[in-house]
């Protein structure tokens, strides 16, 4: 039985109906993902969340192939998970969550000096600017999940989401300009929407949906390396499955379509490959995908091992 730190988002169990056929809301599934194997030109390092046989929650990294899996960083007490290399690759952001409460931490990339950045409550889900200055993360010391702001030294902390509503999963664009986010904001059944943030740290910010569907979830979105796309989670056929949105025609193509959910989607440093998380009776496993949807394959497969939130830097 896998024990699961309480910031990480529950897979939603059970199906739900779509009711509301939007163009630009339900995607467009494509033909489902091939058996044929990933031809892997090992580039870069993932780095996930993986459990050791006392189920704790430490940081390891690999090669896209599985190959050189090695531990990165272990906290003296409590999970360290949802990790996100910074765009210069020397320091990974992580949520360490002990006794159910949890901040960020800044772990350098060989595995030393982890300190903490955040004091603020239950503080997690952290997404680098791509000058590697700044973060956004979600936090519900105001008593519901908003986003904030904080520089990597640790200053200019300020709150970008102030509506009624949980604001959560953010992932910042490419050029800086926008934060794409899932919110329960308007939502009549709870579920959650995906928006966007127009960037202005001067004061005013414009805040949208992006894709909306009252009976559907969106779930941890991420921009594409180039900023044309965005990757995300969505349960409208009844569990989650891995989806693209182009941006600039609004239309999605399913990436997956298993019985088992998909979710923690990152690109390949050429936005060719998908590495992901897969939730199958045995526990957590990570996957590539092709960017078309084609050949689902395992990273790595170890018994009693679980492993989830990959995030991958060139």
């Amino acid at each position: 039985m896998i024990r699961r730190p309480s910031f990480l988002a529950t897979v939603a169990a059970g199906a739900m109906v779509c009711a509301m056929a939007l163009s630009a809301c339900v995607p467009t599934p494509t033909p489902a993902a091939t058996a044929t194997p990933i031809r892997i030109v090992p580039q870069g390092t993932i780095l996930f969340s993986a459990t050791g046989s006392d189920g704790v929650f430490a940081l390891y990294t690999m090669n896209a192939d599985g190959s050189n899996r090695k531990p990165l960083y272990r906290a003296a007490r409590g999970d360290l998970y949802g990790a996100r290399w910074s765009p210069d690759g020397r320091t990974a952001v992580a949520t360490l969550e002990v006794d159910g409460g949890s901040q960020l931490w800044l772990i350098d990339a060989d595995g030393t000096h982890a300190r903490p950045l955040t004091t603020l409550k239950a503080s997690g889900e952290a997404a680098w600017a791509p000058d590697g200055a700044a973060l956004v993360f979600v936090s519900n010391d105001a008593g519901q999940k908003d986003l904030y702001y904080i520089r990597a030294d640790g200053t200019g902390l300020r709150r970008l989401t102030t509506r009624k509503g949980d604001h959560e999963q953010p992932t910042w664009s490419p050029d800086g300009s926008r934060i794409a986010f899932v919110s329960t904001e308007d939502s009549q059944f709870g579920n959650r929407q995906l928006m966007v943030l127009e960037v202005s740290l001067t004061g005013a910010a414009e805040q949208k949906f992006l894709l909306r569907n009252e009976r559907v979830n969106f779930q941890y979105p991420v921009f594409s390396h180039d900023g044309k796309k965005l990757a995300y989670a969505s349960d409208a056929t009844g569990v989650f499955d891995l989806y693209v949105l182009t941006l600039e025609t609004g239309k999605s193509i399913a990436l997956t379509q298993g019985t088992e959910p998909a979710t923690h989607p990152t690109w390949s440093p050429d936005d060719a490959l998908l590495a992901y998380t897969v939730n199958l009776p045995r526990g957590f496993t990570l996957h590539l995908i092709t960017a078309q949807g084609a050949g689902a394959t395992p990273i790595d497969l170890r018994p009693d091992v679980n492993e989830f939130f990959p995030d991958w830097k060139r």
